[in-house]
């Protein structure tokens, strides 16, 4: 929930699927779109802005076969819609990310903590903070 209670984010399950979601007290109810694909059943809305209009979590199905589904962080917001942070990292020269979770972003949207595997990192799992341009 953001400070002044005006937006919300998580978790909407209906049956034995989970979808992420953003509530405003002036839009309602936003379902983040999954990719299209069905095997998405556990994704999840983990943090807000202070204004509500971005939302961050993570893509991710309950069983993966083989490597598919992948899981993916994301943030997504009315304006951009749905954006991957691997697909951003990857944009800007980093070859080969795997961020499956976006665990936090800052009050004022401006920065957010993905969870993954960067490329060439002898760490399996590491947390960065990506700096965003203004949205």
């Amino acid at each position: 929930i953001n400070p002044s209670a005006s937006a919300a984010a998580g978790t909407l399950r209906s049956g034995d699927n989970w979808a992420p979601f953003l509530w405003t007290a002036s839009d309602g109810f936003a379902i983040v779109p999954e990719l299209d694909e069905p095997a998405y059943d556990r994704s999840e809305a983990l943090d807000l802005s202070d204004d509500g209009s971005v939302v961050v979590g993570a893509l991710q199905a309950g069983v993966v076969s083989n490597g598919f589904p992948r899981s993916y962080g994301f943030l997504w917001s009315a304006r951009t819609g749905l954006v991957l942070v691997t697909d951003l990292m990857v944009a800007h020269g980093q070859s080969d990310a795997d961020y499956f979770r976006v665990a936090a972003i800052s009050g004022d949207g401006s920065r957010l903590l993905a969870v993954g595997n960067p490329p060439g990192s002898a760490q399996d799992t590491q947390s960065v903070i990506v700096e965003l341009a203004p949205y």
